[in-house]
């Protein structure tokens, strides 16, 4: 459901859903990925990065949350964190 409220552009509502997915399973990273992604849209550059790093730790190895890491410093201008994500 998260996903869909995310897509229709109703990203409070997103969140909260996926708040309590987390309450259900503190250790579902993808609802950390998917949050980071409404929050992106959301414009809360602080809360992506504590999301998107919660999701990272949970979801080791999948370069597609390292891949938005990236983006994300890219969106917020700092380029160097963004090529340093890339490199690695």
């Amino acid at each position: 459901m998260a996903g869909i409220t995310h897509y229709t552009r109703q990203y409070n509502l997103a969140i909260d859903q996926l708040r309590k997915t987390l309450e259900l399973d503190p250790s579902y990273g993808y609802a950390y990925w998917y949050m980071a992604r409404a929050f992106e849209q959301q414009g809360k550059h602080s809360d992506v990065l504590q999301a998107l790093d919660k999701a990272q730790g949970l979801l080791k190895g999948n370069t597609a949350v390292a891949a938005d890491i990236g983006h994300i410093y890219a969106v917020f201008g700092d380029k160097a964190a963004a090529f340093k994500v890339v490199k690695q």
